[in-house]
């Protein structure tokens, strides 16, 4: 009799890339989270924090580089591991001098020192870490798709997404409610180690069984999927509609944290 065969769900390979989706998800639970109630303890005007709402951009553009990564990748230990490992020792190294600036700034405000340029210095800040993060979902989405079998990308969506969801709260609502005892340098340095630890789930990841091979040049990477999808006859729409449907939501809902927190 053989042995019954394990479900979809719950084998190795899908665990790891499952638990690769808490990664993609933390930094959007930073931004729209954590970030908007930061600033509110910074005592920054409600017209200053909806303007740096605008950092999420990177997210709606990543298709502009993603065929820098499809075309150039390190050749240990993959072709997409090797950018998801970059992303997230970036994402470490980033969040860790958030930590530092964030326990300067901190300190400037409590000696009653002005805070002139802060806003300016945690925008771009914020947009390098959601670059970075853009870029490390480049590379996992691809990841997943070369890994997943055609019967499994339903199932395993769902997986994903669930995880995802675990990573916005953790960097999100976790870290929110951890700043009033641990205070905001500390959570951003957890935080921060918690990319770092992601690089062992990474490792530990199987190979896809036949990675895809990547596009012969630059200009094959960047040209050809851009002429198959415009020479649809609905692509400017399809375009516009992919950047804008939830800008508006993005936009408005960055401002009810500090709502809640007045």
């Amino acid at each position: 009799m053989e042995p019954a065969k394990k479900p979809t769900l719950l084998t190795r390979r899908v665990q790891l890339l499952g638990l690769l989706s808490i990664s993609s998800g933390m930094p959007l639970g930073w931004v729209f989270n954590s970030l908007q109630f930061f600033l509110v303890d910074l005592g920054f005007k409600r017209s200053t924090i909806g303007l740096l709402s605008g950092v999420s951009i990177p997210w709606t553009f990543k298709f502009l580089w993603a065929p820098l990564v499809d075309r150039y990748a390190l050749a240990w230990p993959g072709r997409r591991r090797s950018w998801i490992i970059l992303g997230q020792l970036a994402l470490a190294a980033a969040f860790g001098g958030l930590a530092a600036f964030a326990w300067r700034t901190l300190a400037a405000k409590q000696a009653g020192d002005p805070l002139d340029g802060v806003p300016l210095l945690i925008g771009l800040i914020a947009v390098g870490i959601a670059f970075l993060s853009a870029t490390q979902d480049i590379a996992i989405d691809a990841y997943a798709v070369e890994t997943l079998h055609k019967d499994e990308q339903g199932p395993v969506s769902g997986l994903r997404i669930m995880y995802y969801r675990l990573g916005m709260l953790v960097a999100g609502a976790l870290a929110v409610s951890a700043s009033d005892w641990l205070g905001w340098p500390v959570v951003f340095l957890l935080l921060g180690v918690l990319f770092a630890a992601f690089v062992g789930v990474t490792l530990a990841a199987p190979e896809p069984d036949v990675p895809a091979a990547p596009p012969r040049s630059l200009g094959s990477a960047v040209v050809e999927p851009f002429r198959t999808f415009f020479s649809r006859s609905d692509a400017i729409p399809i375009a516009l509609f992919l950047i804008f449907y939830k800008f508006g939501d993005n936009m408005g809902g960055t401002m009810v944290n500090p709502f809640l927190k007045d």
